[in-house]
């Protein structure tokens, strides 16, 4: 359902709206508490989280690199996207370039290791 198919449904039923809008206020207080635990993660695990994340939303790479990003992102854009400074996404992302997780260039990331960027994303209770 969209918008305009939704609002005619709100303006004629007086128990709709509360109810809409408590869940769209509950919704929103759980994506605030998400967002205030993701800030205490340590930096690798955001940056692990978010390139994850990226790879999912924006589908696989191409066919000869299927962990490449597709769009262009430069380290200072993965470190604003992560809440962290330039410094320390690029030590970061150096340091997985070291181990052969990440490979980067000017404007581009390509995953080479997703799994091990999903094991630092676990938390304790999520260790195997």
């Amino acid at each position: 359902m969209n918008l305009a198919e939704l609002w005619p449904l709100v303006a004629r039923d007086p128990v709709l709206a509360p109810r809409l809008l408590g869940q769209f206020g509950h919704r929103l207080g759980q994506l605030a508490d998400r967002f205030s635990r993701f800030l205490v993660f340590p930096a690798e695990h955001r940056l692990a989280f978010l390139l994850g994340l990226l790879l999912k939303t924006k589908g696989r790479g191409t066919a000869g690199c299927p962990g490449l990003i597709p769009f262009n992102l430069t380290r200072k854009d993965l470190a604003a996207m992560a809440g962290l400074t330039l410094e320390t996404a690029s030590r970061v992302l150096s340091k997985w370039e070291k181990s052969g997780w990440v490979r980067s260039g000017r404007g581009w990331v390509e995953v080479r290791d997703p799994r091990a960027l999903e094991r630092l994303c676990l938390t304790e209770e999520e260790q195997p």
